[in-house]
């Protein structure tokens, strides 16, 4: 069996998730012809359906190296590895250059969104889902997502026209019905946002959604049920620096400032220039008393955030109050 021969019994093994097996035919065959680009990009195709992201992301190196005449395959799924290993400006110019090889590729489009959105730069991702919509008009992701970055700019009339047309096309699409929710509670009818999204609760709950829900509980003043929902959405995998940075203001809000610094410095460990634990970590230590930590943080918070920030008037107060405390 040469290389060749060995990679596509590799292949047929993959797809019928024999992923043992598909390997070793995939290493016998780059054993054969270290250079073998598509042997590099299949057992990349193994590495990351079996969970292994950096050795997937290995491999596609590789395979870019000696496939290049496949780039625009091979940077997709490079990209979402960088993504999935939250590599956001890696996996950023990998789905660019996707759509300058293949603008015709409304995935790489709606990819590079994500990912600019990720980075919190919705105004940046908008463009994207607008490609993409323009080449995929029934892709219900383009615009469910489309309508998450402008309601991250506080648009959310708009932002709900873009999840009631997502919800045209599946009516079951939680990511809009839980955007649509929360746009309703933030344009000041929060009982009514809480339940749009009690009406697509599953089992088990999905964490976005439990995040979502923890959001209108508190702006309706029920923080403890937002921690509640928090809680369980982190059990279930949402780990990400907006659900600890939230379940921190929750704290702070019931009085509990040291457990909120906790809560905030977990989002920062998610992500170090996430701008709202930032702010909130600050706030937490000067509420603890804890003047020099928090000066620090708002130093931090100064460097990373601009005046457009809703917190920047705020902040700017509190950096006056702790050096008034020095």
């Amino acid at each position: 069996m040469d290389a060749q021969q060995a990679v596509e019994a590799g292949l047929a093994l993959l797809d019928q998730g024999k992923r043992d097996e598909a390997l070793e035919h995939l290493e016998h065959a780059l054993g054969l012809e270290p250079k073998h680009g598509q042997a590099w990009f299949a057992k990349g195709c193994v590495m990351s359906e079996s969970g292994r992201t950096r050795d997937a992301a290995h491999c596609y190196l590789q395979a870019l190296q000696y496939a290049p005449a496949y780039a625009a395959l091979i940077l997709f799924d490079l990209g979402n590895c960088f993504r999935d290993m939250g590599e956001g400006e890696r996996a950023l110019e990998c789905f660019q250059s996707v759509t300058e090889l293949d603008p015709e590729n409304a995935d790489g489009w709606i990819n590079q969104g994500v990912v600019l959105d990720n980075l919190g730069r919705p105004e940046e991702a908008i463009p994207c889902y607008d490609a993409a919509i323009r080449l995929a008009p029934e892709d219900v992701d383009a615009w469910a997502n489309r309508g998450n970055c402008l309601r991250a700019l506080c648009e959310f009339t708009d932002a709900i026209a873009c999840y009631e047309k997502a919800l045209e096309l599946n009516p079951q699409s939680r990511a809009a019905l839980a955007g649509r929710g929360i746009c309703v509670a933030e344009l000041g009818e929060p009982e009514r946002g809480l339940s749009l999204l009690d009406q697509c609760q599953s089992d088990p709950p999905f964490p976005p959604l439990l995040i979502e829900r923890a959001t209108i509980l508190t702006q309706l003043e029920r923080f403890e049920e937002a921690i509640a929902d928090i809680d369980q959405a982190v059990r279930l995998g949402a780990n990400f620096p907006e659900a600890w940075s939230n379940r921190g203001e929750c704290l702070v809000r019931l009085g509990q400032f040291p457990e909120a610094v906790i809560s905030f410095e977990t989002a920062l460990t998610r992500s170090s220039m996430f701008v709202p634990a930032l702010y909130g970590k600050a706030r937490a230590l000067c509420l603890c008393q804890q003047m020099d930590a928090a000066r620090e943080a708002l130093e931090l918070y100064f460097t990373v955030a601009d005046e457009e920030d809703r917190r920047w008037e705020a902040a700017q107060q509190l950096r006056e109050f702790c050096e008034e405390e020095e």
